[in-house]
């Protein structure tokens, strides 16, 4: 059952974002797919300060939900 959710890493990028007030977002973004589910995609901010664990996170987050989920 564990490989029905397992977390496969796509490519991972920098982005730079323009904002309204004219400074820029900088962002990584992650793909990734949980078992069969996906492709999902999150932005993490990468200031003011970079939290390297916070895609762990946010994947954990989705696979819970997608094993509570009904069959």
């Amino acid at each position: 059952m564990a490989d029905d959710f397992a977390i496969e890493w796509g490519p991972a990028r920098d982005e730079s974002i323009p904002q309204r007030d004219g400074s820029i977002a900088r962002y990584k973004t992650y793909t990734f797919w949980i078992g069969k589910h996906g492709p999902f995609t999150e932005r993490v901010p990468r200031e003011p300060a970079f939290d390297e664990l916070e895609i762990n996170r946010r994947a954990e987050s989705i696979r819970t939900h997608l094993r509570s989920l009904p069959r």
